[in-house]
């Protein structure tokens, strides 16, 4: 089989810089992406439009996926800076068993908060456990239930 020399010749976002070496029976190009990676490719996946990039091509592909799915899902989710679905879960893995009251070792008392757009909101300290909780519950009264209210779903 005759060489054909690929030097200087252009395969979509690659340009063949040089001759490599060998793979098996197949000779690999050192090439140069149009984002600036260098890379080795074998002749035939370079004439075949196998490979077009050094990858930088899948990569923002990839990329404007997440971002296309990330926004479809922040479209259905987020309203007024809030995720309704955050508001609405049952999470509550910490030390009093009730989201958004924990345990304070420095302190030895009760810490209560609250996350509203974007925010911590600081509820307060208490010595029972009981009193944090119902800061928490008042407070989820205050802030998700106009929202849900709103946005009922």
């Amino acid at each position: 089989m005759r060489k054909v020399d690929l030097t200087n010749k252009k395969f979509n976002k690659l340009t063949v810089i040089t001759e490599y070496g060998k793979s098996g029976k197949e000779i690999l190009w050192k090439c140069k992406c149009d984002c600036g990676n260098l890379i080795n490719i074998r002749g035939y996946d370079l004439k075949s439009g196998h490979t077009k990039s050094c990858g930088c091509i899948r990569r923002e592909n990839s990329k404007n996926t997440i971002r296309e799915k990330n926004k479809k899902y922040i479209e259905k989710n987020f309203v007024e800076n809030t995720s309704i679905s955050q508001l609405k879960a049952n999470f509550k893995n910490n030390t009093s068993g009730h989201k958004g009251v924990t345990w304070d070792k420095y302190n030895k008392r009760w810490k209560a908060f609250i996350y509203f757009k974007n925010k911590r909101i600081y509820l307060g300290n208490y010595t029972d456990i009981n009193e944090a909780i119902n800061a928490r519950k008042k407070a989820e009264k205050r802030y998700f239930k106009p929202i849900l209210d709103k946005y009922r779903s």
